[in-house]
């Protein structure tokens, strides 16, 4: 079989010939339209057919039932369809470490697991995306408006955006705080009750809002205050409101047009590492993304045992005659070298940016190149 998708076009008559022959003795059906189609791309400079024959083989199914049948002609002629467009992008990727604690637990010990009966090392998928947004804006593979920030600060990003406008900084944090409330996005003193996270350009999109709606926004009344103050009046056996009413008074404070304009901040705008690595927001679970990016944790090809590293450090200002260290202790670590593995669905991902093909092919080679390129710098001045 191996040699049937090593062919040259020349070799194939007699070699399709005797693998056609021992499918009929075995029974197998021959799907003979395919096999056209087939041997028309035989010779594609990706070779999408010998790869497509090898996925069914080696994983026993069928062709017309694995995820290359959407490939398939269809009885008009020339294939259309999802299945033309429908691309993976799989890395598989040896790295090699030194010593070092990359990724650690809430001990400080470098992070582990048993796979195959051994214990080995890992690095968590979450350390290895966060590397690869890291290394993507540090290196400008994207420009910063097409990313996306991770905060619970959003209130004084605005407030800062607004006031480099000449807004009033306590004036910008009312409106500011009313526009959150329209989008539903709780507070717990300064910052959002949860970690957000928002592209670039959703953000400037709220800035535009608050500054086209000022005037509205900043007469908006703060129900939560209001809230407290009846309640204060109110028996104390009496049903008080909860924080979700408070949540929810707030919100109807802000016109419903105005709530229309911040509830299409999130259909708009699409940041390349939300599309690929998917959000979840809890109070607006219709803005959810599906990531188009999966990546696993990272575990070492080998058994790994944690050593441990003693450092001691001297006083430059001790003299000379007294001996010993000022400071002493012990930091784990390991090395190993590391089986990596992450898949792109690309379909997903254009789907995930609004079917912008430019910046979808751009996405895709930022992440090929950082997540080559990209290393978790847990501990990296202590190694």
């Amino acid at each position: 079989f191996v040699a049937l998708l090593d062919s040259h076009r020349d070799e194939l008559p007699d070699r399709l010939r005797h693998a056609i022959g021992m499918a009929r003795a075995a029974q197998v059906p021959v799907n003979y339209r395919q096999l056209l189609w087939d041997l028309h791309r035989w010779d594609h400079e990706r070779r999408p057919v010998q790869l497509a024959w090898a996925r069914s083989y080696w994983s026993g199914r069928p062709l017309d039932q694995s995820e290359d049948a959407a490939d398939a002609p269809p009885a008009g002629g020339a294939p259309e369809g999802k299945g033309r467009n429908r691309m993976f992008i799989e890395l598989h990727v040896i790295q090699n470490f030194a010593p070092a604690n990359l990724n650690r637990d809430d001990t400080g010990s470098p992070k582990d697991c048993v796979f195959g009966g051994f214990r080995r090392a890992r690095i968590s998928s979450q350390c290895l995306k966060r590397a690869v947004r890291t290394h993507v804006g540090n290196s400008n593979l994207l420009k910063p408006e097409d990313r996306a920030i991770r905060t619970k600060r959003l209130l004084q990003e605005v407030v800062d955006q607004l006031v480099e406008k000449t807004r009033d900084p306590a004036a910008a944090e009312r409106v500011v705080r009313a526009a959150l409330a329209g989008l539903k996005i709780g507070l717990k003193e300064e910052k959002t009750e949860c970690l957000l996270f928002v592209g670039r350009r959703e953000v400037s999109e709220l800035v535009d809002i608050c500054e086209h709606n000022w005037d509205v926004l900043a007469a908006t009344k703060a129900p939560a205050a209001a809230a407290l103050a009846a309640e204060a009046q109110q028996p104390a056996k009496a049903k008080r409101p909860t924080k979700k009413d408070a949540k929810k008074d707030a919100q109807d404070a802000v016109p419903a047009a105005i709530q229309k304009q911040l509830d299409g901040i999130f259909q708009k705008a699409k940041a390349a590492d939300i599309a690929l690595f998917g959000r979840m927001l809890a109070g607006m679970p219709e803005h959810n993304v599906d990531a188009a990016c999966q990546v696993a944790h990272a575990i070492s090809t080998h058994e790994v045992a944690m050593d441990m590293d003693f450092y001691t450090a001297v006083d430059d200002l001790k003299p000379n005659d007294t001996q010993g260290a000022d400071m002493m202790g012990v930091v784990e670590f390991n090395s190993a070298c590391f089986y990596r593995y992450s898949v792109v669905d690309v379909a997903k991902l254009m789907a995930n940016l609004g079917g912008d093909k430019e910046l979808a092919a751009k996405t895709v080679e930022a992440y090929l190149r950082a997540a080559i390129d990209a290393v978790p710098t847990g501990k990296q001045n202590s190694m």
